[in-house]
């Protein structure tokens, strides 16, 4: 794969990481009301304050791996931080999958696949490189 594809894939997920972030913490007491809306009837919903901060967090981890990765890329030549970066995002949009079947919104799963394809094509393309 080459270092463009590599990059897009990088910067197209850290543009969506970078702006979901960015929109939690813009509006945090916002964005919490409305997650005890959306998992009202779920056994996750007395746990949304934490789980909110570990989502958070993930992002966090994400859009940094991912920033450090493509100036890996670009400078140094070397995909090992995509990679990192990769897993990490992957595994922030599992958790965020995983909750959306908890709470039965089966559009927004589904609209989630196309990130979680764009990661592990990075993970893969970054094992190729």
């Amino acid at each position: 794969m080459s270092t463009l594809v590599l990059a897009l894939l990088a910067i197209g997920l850290f543009i969506t990481f970078l702006f979901s972030l960015f929109e939690k913490l813009h509006d945090r007491t916002g964005y919490q009301v409305w997650l005890k809306s959306h998992f009202k009837n779920s056994f996750v919903s007395s746990y949304i304050r934490p789980l909110f901060y570990v989502v958070l967090l993930m992002e966090v981890i994400s859009v940094i791996l991912l920033l450090v990765g493509v100036y890996q890329l670009l400078v140094a030549n070397n995909s090992q931080g995509l990679y990192l970066a990769g897993l990490a995002s992957v595994s922030c949009l599992f958790i965020l999958l995983v909750g959306q079947r908890i709470a039965k919104d089966y559009q927004s799963a589904a609209n989630l696949m196309v990130y979680l394809l764009f990661s592990i094509l990075l993970i893969y393309g970054s094992e190729q490189y």
